[in-house]
C-alpha cells in the first residue's frame, strides 16, 4: 500500500475478506492454500443426543447448501 511490496500471512478467510474490503489487496490463490485445518466445536463429553443433533444439523445445512450460500455471502 506503501508503493513497495507487503504481504500479509494470514487464512484464506480473514485474507478474502480483507480484500474485498479493499480493492489494493489481493488474496493470493485462497482455494488452494499452504495447509488445511478443520475446526473443533466443543461440546459436553457425555451429551450423546446433543452431539447427534449437532452433527445432524451440520449435515442438513451442508446438504442444502446453507454453507455455502454463507461463503457467498461473506466470504466471497
Amino acid at each position: 500500500m506503501a508503493r513497495e511490496i507487503d504481504v500479509m500471512i494470514t487464512d484464506n478467510v480473514e485474507a478474502m475478506v480483507v480484500a474485498r474490503q479493499d480493492p489494493r489487496l489481493y488474496a493470493v490463490d485462497p482455494d488452494n492454500t499452504y495447509t488445511k485445518d478443520d475446526l473443533g466445536y466443543l461440546l459436553p463429553r457425555d451429551d450423546r443426543a446433543w452431539t447427534e443433533y449437532v452433527n445432524l444439523w451440520m449435515e442438513l445445512a451442508r446438504l442444502k447448501g446453507d454453507f455455502a450460500r454463507l461463503q457467498a455471502k461473506w466470504i466471497r
